[in-house]
């Protein structure tokens, strides 16, 4: 017993970090942001093929009345390798991300002929997202592996085929 509290201790900055931002378990805030928008959300069946040692959700309510920034997402981190990250984001698409077309970096065709857009999120910082809609939600996955390259993009887009 004194070796269990000893390491639940031992990891709770770690968590409580998270918690305190408002994120709790990835099925709590799906439920709770389902309920939000009256409907499901649907996430991917996959991840990126990385070693996680925690994963976290948070569904963000906006307190402005048109919600324009209400949305559910999924953090997997590693502890120890803060350089290992994977997110997945969703809010009704009729509120998504607006695009600034210098930064599109590639437009892809999934297997169900939708688009998604490869998109690096600022000028200053080489980190990309890859963008979506479905269903009436856009969805943004981001993969931080410590620099973009083929196998990233290939992966995301691996992932983005299995949203269903």
């Amino acid at each position: 017993m004194g070796i269990t509290t000893g390491l639940a201790q031992a990891q709770k900055p770690f968590e409580k970090s998270w918690y305190d931002l408002g994120y709790t378990s990835i099925e709590k805030a799906l439920t709770a942001c389902e309920r939000l928008f009256q409907r499901d959300i649907v996430l991917p069946t996959r991840v990126p093929p990385m070693v996680f040692t925690h994963q976290f959700g948070r569904c963000y309510h906006d307190t402005d009345e048109n919600g324009a920034n209400n949305e559910f997402s999924a953090e997997y981190v590693h502890e120890k390798r803060s350089g290992v990250r994977y997110s997945i984001t969703v809010r009704p698409a009729k509120f998504g991300m607006k695009l600034i077309q210098k930064r599109i970096k590639h437009v892809y065709t999934l297997q169900n002929q939708a688009k998604a857009i490869l998109y690096r999120i600022r000028d200053d910082v080489p980190l990309y997202i890859l963008i979506l809609e479905k269903d009436g939600w856009q969805y943004r996955l981001m993969l931080d592996d410590g620099g973009l390259n083929q196998a990233s993009s290939d992966i995301l887009l691996g992932i983005a085929n299995t949203i269903q």
